[in-house]
């Protein structure tokens, strides 16, 4: 067993999207009973929580330990509240993580990164080999030659997503530059990317997700 506040293999990823007008509702319903809920079901080991801006979100990642069954993920909560246009909520499991050489501590990046990056992908099985070969081989390698990138932990969402994605890369990053550093460029316009990049299941979807609560 993981001891508590630290990394898990195993994460639930919840997010709660607020609807037009959400206001001071949405808030209020997310501290008083989503979380709370989340918390009493699942009993994390941590649990860390993002708020988005482009979309109005919040962000739920929770260590946790293994679960039986995969599918069985339900609305914790209830009802949705007032101002709450819908959650997402699945289980990933761990196939690896790398870190800039200074960060080895997975636990400790975790904990203080201010921004998360996940970035999702519906990887066909018979892609996903060659997908995980350039990560692990290329893509991180470069990436990680940012100062404020720090770490990446990667996960196969082993519960059925509601948009096909099948595998979930959670960056840690020390700042938003990142995102427009040179680092991030040049891993961007590989030749092994742009083999990837002319297939339609490469493209991705992108989240920055800012830490309110650790």
């Amino acid at each position: 067993m993981t001891p508590p506040g630290l990394c898990s293999d195993t994460i639930l990823f919840d997010t709660a999207i607020a609807g037009v007008g959400h206001g001071v509702n949405f808030d209020v319903w997310y501290a008083a009973r989503h979380l709370p809920a989340l918390r009493r079901e699942f009993a994390p080991l941590a649990c860390r929580v993002y708020a988005s801006a482009s979309c109005a979100s919040l962000t739920a990642i929770l260590e946790i330990d293994s679960v039986e069954n995969d599918s069985s993920m339900v609305e914790t909560s209830g009802e949705l509240g007032a101002g709450v246009a819908r959650t997402e909520q699945f289980i990933g499991r761990s196939i690896g993580w790398q870190s800039r050489p200074e960060a080895i501590d997975i636990h400790a990046t975790a904990r203080s990164a201010p921004i998360a990056y996940p970035v999702f992908f519906a990887v066909p099985e018979a892609r996903e080999e060659e997908f995980n070969r350039w990560y692990d081989e290329e893509h991180l390698g470069i990436l990680l030659g940012c100062p404020d990138w720090l770490a990446c932990r990667r996960f196969r969402i082993a519960s059925p997503h509601p948009a096909g994605f099948t595998h979930l890369a959670l960056h840690y990053l020390a700042g938003i530059a990142a995102l427009t550093s040179p680092e991030r460029d040049a891993a961007r316009a590989t030749p092994w990317r742009d083999r990837l990049a002319i297939e339609r299941w490469f493209r991705g979807e992108y989240r920055v997700l800012h830490r309110i609560l650790a």
